[in-house]
């Protein structure tokens, strides 16, 4: 099921995650070629070391895509503080921040959909001919 193209909620989504003591700070932005300070490529997350936070292009992705990238970012954060010796990052971090990504919206995302009880008349009215 694919996400509607919208602006994102950002207020579902962290301004900070502490990693290992560290707190990272996430940074949203809606200009894609600002999540890279380098602006070498294009990037839709980045790891900055030296700001110890995590930029984040929210641009029109919805929620779930944003978490993905989060994930990923957060797994690059851990390769390099665990020193995992990971040969290809980026192939684990996409595999590990999809991963991580379903396992959270299936598990722990809070759900949005609210179920109502039918009322008594709604009830009465579906029984009259």
């Amino acid at each position: 099921m694919t996400e509607k193209m919208s602006q994102p909620n950002l207020t579902q989504l962290p301004s900070s995650i502490k990693i290992s003591s560290v707190e990272w700070r996430i940074e949203y932005v809606n200009d894609e070629k600002s999540v890279n300070p380098d602006g070498d490529r294009i990037l839709w997350g980045h790891v900055c070391w030296r700001d110890v936070t995590i930029r984040i292009f929210a641009g029109l992705r919805g929620n779930s895509a944003i978490w993905q990238t989060i994930w990923h970012e957060i797994f690059h954060i851990l390769i390099h503080y665990f020193q995992l010796g990971v040969k290809d990052t980026e192939a684990f971090c996409e595999k590990m921040g999809v991963g991580m990504n379903d396992i959270y919206q299936q598990n722990f995302m809070p759900r949005t959909t609210v179920i109502r009880e039918e009322t008594d008349e709604e009830r009465a009215s579906k029984t009259e001919i």
